[in-house]
Order: structure tokens, then sequence, then C-alpha cells
């Protein structure tokens, strides 16, 4: 469906702009000028915006296949129990690479709001860091919490079998690390603030992906050595750093 609007708007903004409609031109002028800051913002932030091309590769490849088989296929890239004592390494990998269409068009705008800019100031390696060691540590923290409650009789066990997927963990374990760009109180404001948000979240729906954020956030939150050599503040139109 959006692959049908996409090619909707492209042969009609072509027919327009052949016949000099006005919004066609109008909208072809707004596009000119807004193109080099729009491929300035991209292009300084590597990393943040070829991920987000995979999980719209993905996303599409996902809607394109028969039901079925997308639930089943889903399955064996989540990182629940059944999954994680089995094929431990390729699903903490390969976890991150899909999301639904409404998470997708989501991390659009999170991405660009927060990550882009993100990167800029910490870089590609620290970037990585960071978001991997959110989405693997709150994994596996929630991995061993919900193993114990099976254990003990206090959750059914077909939750060893979910289907869990998606980029939140690492997303959340950068939001951590974002509040030291402001330096000063502010930074730990946002902490303490995001920090009683997501513990709210978690009580009003106690489920093992809210605590999960909650965990990836803390650990963002506990990697401030990682740029405490930085200025806060850096322009966020600068180079990225390494």
């Amino acid at each position: 469906m959006i692959l049908l609007l996409l090619i909707v708007v492209g042969v009609l903004g072509r027919l327009g702009q052949r016949r000099r409609w006005r919004w066609s031109v109008g909208l072809v002028e707004q596009w000119h000028r807004l193109r080099p800051p729009v491929w300035t913002w991209v292009r300084t932030a590597p990393l943040t915006y070829s991920y987000l091309g995979l999980l719209a590769f993905t996303t599409w490849l996902l809607v394109r296949t028969d039901t079925g088989l997308r639930t089943a296929f889903l399955a064996a890239q989540s990182t629940n129990l059944h999954e994680l004592s089995i094929n431990p390494i390729p699903v903490l990998l390969r976890s991150v690479f899909y999301v639904t269409p409404l998470e997708f068009a989501m991390w659009v705008v999170a991405f660009t709001v927060v990550l882009a800019p993100l990167e800029r100031w910490i870089g590609v390696k620290r970037w990585l860091i960071v978001f991997w060691a959110g989405h693997i540590g709150a994994t596996l923290v929630t991995a061993v919490a919900v193993a114990w409650g099976v254990g003990v009789g206090r959750l059914p066990t077909d939750v060893a079998f979910v289907v869990d997927v998606g980029a939140s963990y690492g997303f959340a374990a950068l939001l951590g690390l974002a509040g030291y760009w402001f330096g000063g109180r502010t930074q730990w404001l946002w902490a303490a603030v995001l920090t009683l948000i997501w513990m709210m979240i978690f009580v009003l729906a106690p489920q093992t992906t809210n605590a999960g954020h909650l965990v990836a956030f803390l650990l963002g939150v506990a990697m401030r050595p990682l740029v405490r050599g930085l200025h806060p503040r850096t322009p966020v139109l600068s180079s990225p750093s390494v």
C-alpha cells in the first residue's frame, strides 16, 4: 500500500510538472530549497540513516510476506527464552532489524530527532557500543527475570515463545546517554524524569518489554564515561566524531 501510494504521488508529481500545475510546481520548488539541508542532515549521520534504511527494507519485505510465514519468521528471529536457549548470538544480532510498519513510522521521527544529532556528537563507535550494550544487556536481564518467573510458576510457560523483536532497547540506551549532551543540571533532570516515566510505564503495564526499556535506559545513563571528554552541546551539524 505504501509503495503504491509513493508511485501514485510520483506519477502525479511528474504529470503536474509537465503540465505546469500550480501545486506541483510549488512542491518542486519547495523540494529544491529543502534538498540541500535535508541531504546534509542525512549525510552527517550515516549510521543512523543506514540503519533506518535497513529497517525500511525489512519492513517492506515483511509487509509483502504471507501472514503465517511472517509470524513464523519473526518467531525465529525473536529474543525469547526458547530462541535464546538454542540460538542466542544469531537472534541477538538479527532481532534488531525487524519492526512493524507503525513502529517504523515512529522510528523515522525518533531517529531523526534523537539518534541523528546524537551520532554527530558521540560518533559512530560510541553509538554502536551504547546501542548494542542496551539491546543485549536489557535482553539478557529480562530473559533471566522471565526464566525465574517461569521456574517458580509466576509466569506461564508459553511466555518463552513470545515474539520479541525490534530496535527499542538500543534506542532506549542511546536516549539515556543523550541527556549528557545538555550538560549541567539538565542532564540529571533528563535522567531522573525519564527514569520515572519508564518506571511508571512498567508499573501501569508490567510487561517484559517495558522492563527492558527501563533497564536499557539505565544502562545508557550508566555509560557516562564514554562521553566524559566530549563538550556538551556540540553543534549538531558538525561531522561525526569517532
